[in-house]
């Protein structure tokens, strides 16, 4: 920001400026920010021509220049910094350069802030012959009060250039680099500036990338040396070469070109010290593009971000406060970047935490990502070699959660895919309250054009890299500016806002050079000058911070702020040098939209002195100075955020007992299969199978694991919760199963509960034996085994998922088994069956009593429910590539509803799970139904939905799938085939006749496949939003997204259920999928989420955020039950992973003003648990509470059938009704005690 010095000779129009600024309370004077301009109709940013501004300043393209071969490197072109380096008020820039001369351009003193002067030969720094800038800062090294230069030079000594002003009054620089120990020779990017050990001095992280050896590999053989059983090339190769992990076919080693290790020093009072190993750095060899302080748990101690290319991993270096750092991305975030390039750290969403955006390379376009994105198997091979998280082709968006735990939301916020990017800012150049975020883009040439043939060694022998590409185009792209809409929804702007530039752009800083409150942007181009962009936003209220550090350094870098304002809390960390090529001006600017006052601004140095302001106006500059003398001790670092006094607690009860998978391919059998059908499990289902009162458990196995019983032996209300495993000898028998939907229900009228398990996967052929579900029979004390064969009719399907329920009212249960896929023939549609009970028998009766039910499509999920309000128990179907079916039951017979008349009409999904509750209390039945999400590369719309044809394409009898997408080219949408050239060409040899990606990246749908897409199977999705479905109470639903957070992930298991005891059902989900096809990658942004019931059918529910709950389940979450583990009166969660251990979370919210009671229903014999019941409890101070007693729902689980309602304490001594529409549509009302805790209601009362 300006800072003034009073060795300079101000004019008096600046000196009345500075002296205007009011002194308001000790530490803090404000400066009204300058009025709106004349008036514009313009884009938000008026682009400044050189002409006007003065910033002559471009880095060309030189193919043949010396050092040419940095073009094929993130060092291609250098970055910009400003900051006002002779305190004149005015802000300068600091431009470097490569092949041409570095820029040092001063405001013009009498000019608008907008203008400027090149005197970087006066003061000797437009750099040497093959001196090649690539980052560069401005920033106080010495603690003097003026602005240094540091400049990281490509292979080249690094320049520090120590501002003379303050020491001779005179502006003026030396280079000091070596007398400060800084002077690194390497392939240095980008150096980044925080005082980590909160010293009062700044340090140095130096960023490297790669050394390009200036006449390629070399002709004679590289010798290789063995070293503790490691290989390596010879010393004198390392700075450019190391050994392949991967040896030739005749086992010779291979070498390729290394990264460059990155340097942290550390500044001792002006002299530095490397200690990057030390720290706990890694000194390993990667391809670096950006690094990033940034403070993510707020404990005052800078944190760092690492971003590498290639295949070099991410690091996340937690802060230990003792000058070590830990690495932490793979607890942390699951997944990274693949080709990580800028990042910036912001706050998107104002809740005073800080996220993270980091940027890869994905295109934007069907056309740019088929071309240049060929071949993925080899470079999905070489990540196997990575020690990181796991590395996914697409931009990240780091959701600060308050927890150890990130979501990523980058498909979600719609910042997934932005082109080959470079720098990302973040800043609210709108002001109206949320941060928006540029990306700049552009490459030199066509490095990655997959019709361009592989480099192979022979072909790097003398020559660089560069001079195979010199000879292609130039890559110019578009940057792009996203809005903040709120919510993690962004919308893109470029145009709008007048930054649309197409180039190849590289660095970008941000500054306020007019003094108006509003960010200009400045851009870093090859061959095209300065970006300057003006900002001209007429709108939006505003506050600027400067400030002044005493005990800390002078500008206050690493700086915290946190402001609130009404209801909102905005947080801003000052680290203006890092990222990529990134070097703001230090202010701390926040857009406050409508917002006039600030009700506390809170400031927190690195000192750790603190400071609070209150009741401050908008629309200032703000100028805070940090306290004298004592303060405060430093805040104690943070090695864990596990959040406390949440509403569940995580227990260790089922640790031990995981669901392992055997490895199974099953693109194998479909090259081209969307996701794996072989890892949908385990399945879960509860019920209380040995008579001694409370919920037991079973847990369905994987193929080649049986499934697994656990015995309840938790006392009542007791924190411990005790599941012992149970031996079974016949579930030991049939581990070969792959176990999926599992039922606990009276099959044969004894009065207890078998166990009915469905058989799924897709590791048979179809038809294959291990299809065949089963049936085991309790004899009354919990002990099972198989029921005769002649009990359940031969089906060979490969079921996903059974329920219950006497829709035939014959007084036992019977069945519906949902059929999942036919192994290897995905999608096309399974049978289904409704298995009609007589007399402990099932027959098939799915064609009589239910028609269009056997081939309803590739069920993922089903309820039985009453939709209607007739007493007759309805079959509501979850589909992948549907819609969700309604069949309603007529007396007996199942009639399929028209999509039309349940608010389905162009609603299909890649629907998962669906679970029922009143949600809206008005006393019937509302439900939740679990899809995709729209956090993946998969979106769709009614006018673009997603597509699959299969069918014989090659007329060879082989059926394959293609799936297809819409874009918009042109002004007409067009469709495309989701997948690339190679793996389609793999699948289907014939499409070689498209001999080159280009081709094939232009070529249409049709164009591909032309009438062969006719006699296909097709499907279609036109939306992936996990779904509520408000009831009106004859089965009409109004369906409608759940909250944007619960989109972040695909989510299986649900379940609604009162958590906290407020008489409204609350939702809780699983999410996560890791089993899509590769190039995909695992879809593992989420950890589940809660929801709040509101009772408001407009707006059903509200987030509760992981800090809150304590629910996070990173893991390939799949089943989920909600039951009373403890019998405390408050139903935990248990989740079923896949290839993982299930969780259990033991419910700890409670209530002050309500208790808990628990309603068990005794039905008849064959149905003695009263599965099909419509129980609503009412009670004095709560709304009417509805709830159906079911057996299976949710994804593959079945809950235990006791009912759980709230009642206020202030009704205690009063009557609460029962009202109760048992199975078989008879009514009855009995009152119960309000004041207790339990009641087993029977017809009789």
């Amino acid at each position: 920001m300006k800072k003034f010095s009073l060795f300079l000779a101000l004019s008096l129009p600046f000196l009345s400026a500075i002296s205007s600024q009011d002194e308001l309370s000790p530490g803090l004077k404000k400066a009204p920010l300058k009025a709106n301009a004349e008036p514009y109709d313009g884009p938000l940013f008026e682009k400044l021509p050189p002409s006007k501004t003065g910033l002559e300043h471009s880095n060309p393209i030189l193919p043949d220049h010396p050092m040419a071969r940095v073009y094929h490197s993130s060092s291609a072109c250098a970055g910009i910094a400003i900051g006002d380096v002779n305190l004149d008020g005015k802000l300068d820039i600091f431009s470097g350069n490569g092949p041409e001369k570095n820029s040092l351009f001063l405001g013009k003193p009498d000019g608008n802030g907008l203008e400027f002067e090149n005197v970087a030969a006066k003061f000797g720094l437009e750099g040497e012959e093959l001196e090649w800038a690539t980052g560069v800062s401005l920033i106080d090294i010495d603690n003097d009060g003026d602005l240094d230069i540091y400049i990281t030079n490509y292979d080249f000594e690094n320049r520090l250039f120590i501002n003379q002003l303050k020491e001779t009054g005179k502006l003026g620089f030396v280079d000091k680099a070596a007398e400060f120990g800084v002077n690194v020779v390497d392939g240095c990017v980008m150096p980044a500036f925080a005082d980590y050990d909160r010293d009062g001095d700044l340090d140095l992280y130096i960023l490297t990338h790669q050394v390009y050896r200036a006449n390629g590999r070399p002709a004679e053989p590289i010798a290789i040396i063995e070293e503790n059983g490691e290989y390596d090339v010879a010393e004198k190769w390392q700075r450019w070469f190391r050994v392949q992990e991967e040896r030739r076919e005749d086992g010779a080693f291979q070498y390729t070109e290394v990264g460059r290790p990155d340097y942290l020093f550390r500044n001792d009072g002006g002299k530095f010290t490397e200690v990057t190993e030390a720290a706990g750095i890694t000194k390993g060899k990667h391809w670096g593009n950006s690094s990033t302080w940034w403070d993510y748990n707020h404990d005052g101690w800078p944190d760092l971000y690492v971003g590498n290319d290639f295949s070099s991993p991410d690091y996340l270096y937690r802060n230990n406060g003792d000058g070590t750092f830990d690495e932490i991305s793979k607890e942390s975030l699951r997944h990274s970047t693949w080709f990580s390039m800028g990042a910036v750290q912001t706050d998107l969403n104002n809740d005073g935490l800080t996220d993270f955006v980091l940027a890869d390379m994905l295109p934007t376009s069907h056309y740019m990502q088929k071309a240049s994105m060929g071949s993925m198997g080899a470079r999905l091979e070489n990540l196997k070699y990575v020690d990181g998280a796991r590395q996914l082709m697409r931009n990240a968006v780091y959701i600060n959660t308050g927890t150890d735990q990130f979501l990523e939301g980058a498909w979600l916020s719609n910042l997934a895919m932005t082109e080959w990017t470079w720098a990302i800012r973040s800043q609210d150049f709108d002001n109206d309250g949320l941060n928006d975020v540029f990306f700049t883009n552009g490459i030199p040439r066509q490095f990655n054009h997959s019709d361009l043939p592989n480099l192979e060694h022979e072909d790097l022998v003398g020559r660089t890299h560069w001079s195979h590409y010199k000879g292609t185009e130039e890559r110019r792209e578009q940057n792009l500016m996203y809005r903040n809409k709120g919510g993690f929804q962004f919308e893109d702007v470029s145009r709008k806002w007048g930054v649309d530039h197409l180039g190849m752009s590289y660095g970008a800083s941000t500054a306020d050079f007019d003094g108006d409150g509003r960010l200009e942007l400045l851009v870093s181009n090859l061959q095209d000058p300065l970006s300057f962009y003006h900002n001209r936003e007429q709108s939006g209220n505003r506050v600027v911070f400067d400030f002044v550090g005493t005990d800390s350094n002078p500008f206050g870098i690493g700086v915290s702020v946190t402001l609130k304002a009404g209801d909102e809390t905005f947080v801003r960390q000052l680290f203006p040098a890092g990222g990529f090529l990134d070097g703001d001006d230090t202010i701390v600017h926040f857009g406050l939209g409508e917002h006039k006052t600030l009700d506390t601004v809170s400031v927190e140095w690195p000192s750790g002195k603190k400071q609070v302001f209150r009741n401050l106006e908008a629309n200032h500059l703000y100028t805070v100075t940090e306290p004298k003398g004592d303060g405060p001790a430093k805040s104690k670092p943070i090695e864990s955020r596990k959040p406390e006094n949440t509403l569940f607690e995580s227990s260790k009860a089922l640790d031990g007992f995981t669901h392992v998978e055997l490895e199974f391919d099953d693109f194998v059998r479909q090259p081209l299969l969307p996701r794996k059908m072989s890892q949908l499990g385990p399945g879960q289902a509860w019920a209380d199978v040995d008579g001694d009162g409370d919920p037991d458990f079973y847990l369905g196995g994987a193929a080649g694991q049986p499934g697994q019983l656990f015995k309840n032996h938790t006392k009542p209300g007791a924190k411990r919760i005790d599941l012992l495993p149970e031996p079974v000898a016949a579930f030991a028998d049939d581990g070969m199963f792959e176990d999926m939907g599992c039922l606990f229900f009276d099959a044969d009228s004894d009065g207890d509960l078998d166990l009915y398990v469905a058989s799924g996967g897709v590791e048979s052929a179809p038809n294959g034996s291990s299809l065949r579900d089963r049936l085991y029979l309790n004899d009354g004390s919990g002990n099972f085994k198989r029921a005769p064969e002649s009990a359940l009719p031969v089906v060979l399907e490969s079921s996903s998922v059974v329920a219950a329920a006497d829709y035939d009212h014959d007084g036992d249960l019977d069945l519906f088994v949902g059929s999942r896929s036919v192994p290897g023939e995905y999608p096309r549609s399974p049978k289904s069956v409704l298995l009609r009970n007589d007399g402990g028998k099932f027959k098939v009766v799915t064609n009589q009593a239910a028609s269009g039910l056997e081939e309803i499509g590739m069920v993922t999920s089903a309820i039985w429910s009453d939709v209607d309000g007739d007493g007759w128990s309805d079959l509501l179907v979850a589909l992948d590539w549907g819609p969700v079916k309604v069949l309603r039951n007529r007396k007996g017979k199942l009639e399929m509803a028209a999509d039309e008349d349940t608010g389905f009409a162009d609603i299909q999904g890649w629907f998962n799970g669906i679970n029922g509750a009143d949600i809206d209390n008005d006393g019937d039945i509302d439900y939740v139904v679990t899809n995709l999400g729209l956090n993946t590369q998969y979106q769709a719309s009614i006018e673009r939905p997603v597509l699959v044809y299969y069918g014989d394409f090659e007329g060879t009898g082989k059926a394959n799938i293609v799936e297809a997408i819409f874009e918009e080219v042109d002004g007409k949408v067009v469709c495309y085939p989701f997948r690339g050239k190679s793996c389609s060409t793999h699948a289907m040899p014939s499409l070689k006749r498209i001999p080159t990606y280009e081709q094939f990246a232009k070529a249409t749908l049709p164009e591909i496949y032309g009438n062969t897409l006719d006699n296909a199977i097709q499907f279609k999705v036109t939306n992936f939003n996990s779904l509520v479905m408000i009831n009106d109470g004859s089965g009409k639903f109004d369906v409608k997204p759940l909250p944007h957070l619960a989109q972040i992930s695909p989510s299986f298991g649900v379940t609604l259920t009162d958590f906290n005891l407020d008489g409204r059902a609350d939702c809780y989900l699983t999410h996560n999928f890791f089993t899509p096809q590769p190039e995909v990658g695992a879809m593992d942004s989420g950890l589940s989420l809660l929801l709040r019931g509101t009772g408001d059918a407009a707006k059903p529910f509200e987030e509760i955020w992981p800090k809150e709950s304590g629910l996070e389940v990173p893991g390939d979450a799949k089943s989920l039950a909600a039951v009373d583990v403890n019998l405390d009166g408050l139903n935990d969660f248990v989740i079923g992973q896949n290839d993982d251990e299930p969780r259990l979370f033991v419910n700890k919210s409670g209530s002050e003003e309500a208790h808990p009671i628990r309603i068990r229903l005794v039905g008849k014999a064959g149905n003695p648990r009263a599965i099909g019941a419509r129980v609503t409890f009412e009670v004095e101070g709560m709304p009417a509470q509805t709830a159906e007693i079911r057996a299976g729902g949710g994804y593959l689980t079945q809950e235990n059938t006791d009912l759980i309602f709230a009642v206020p304490n202030a009704a205690d001594g009063k009557k609460a009704a029962v009202k109760i529409r048992w199975p078989d549509g008879a009514e009855s009302e009995q009152q119960v005690d309000a004041k207790g805790r339990f009641a087993k209601l029977t017809r009789e009362g």
